[in-house]
């Protein structure tokens, strides 16, 4: 019960540590010049023609089957864990 109960504090200050507003910091420029910023130049290249473009789309997915065995992983851990201590 005294486990459970630093826990619950543990996470209740964690999640109000991380949930205060912090003030940004900034420089406010008093006394001094502000920075001064140029305008963009931009220059368009040739069209590419798309008869010549060899490369194929690019290869996508990948990342959701990782992330998917990330999560049953984790999950399948859990359970284990949870069924050895509550078992010892």
């Amino acid at each position: 019960m005294r486990t459970r109960l630093i826990a619950t504090v543990a996470a209740l200050a964690a999640a109000a540590a991380l949930s205060a507003p912090v003030a940004a910091v900034a420089d406010d420029y008093v006394g001094t010049t502000p920075p001064t910023v140029l305008g963009e130049q931009i220059q368009r290249s040739a069209p590419v023609d798309p008869g010549r473009h060899t490369v194929g789309l690019p290869v996508t997915g990948g990342d959701i089957a990782e992330l998917t065995l990330v999560g049953v992983g984790a999950i399948g851990l859990g359970t284990i864990l949870v069924r050895r201590r509550r078992s010892a």
